[in-house]
């Protein structure tokens, strides 16, 4: 069984229209970029096998805040061995 496991961001308008101002931008600029709905996260494991025999159990997340420094616009790519991340700009 492979697993991911990830944290949800609360949408705010402040995003939101973030990401909408940085679309458009990348599209100004003919920059491709994934056009599927902005669904805010982190993932924090990707891929993750588990062998065990009993199912895992159900996990409550804990819940928090945190502040936000900068925004860095990311350039993905799939390489041999996965993903790989370049950032490109920072704000």
């Amino acid at each position: 069984m492979e697993l991911l496991y990830w944290a949800g961001i609360e949408q705010n308008t402040g995003l939101k229209n973030y990401v909408r101002r940085l679309r458009r931008a990348l599209a100004e600029h003919k920059i491709p970029y994934d056009h599927k709905r902005f669904s805010p996260h982190i993932t924090v494991v990707r891929k993750a096998v588990y062998h065990g025999k009993n199912v895992l159990p159900q996990v409550d997340p804990p819940l928090g805040e945190m502040v936000i420094e900068h925004i860095s616009l990311m350039k993905s790519e799939r390489g041999k061995h996965g993903m790989i991340y370049t950032e490109i700009e920072r704000s």
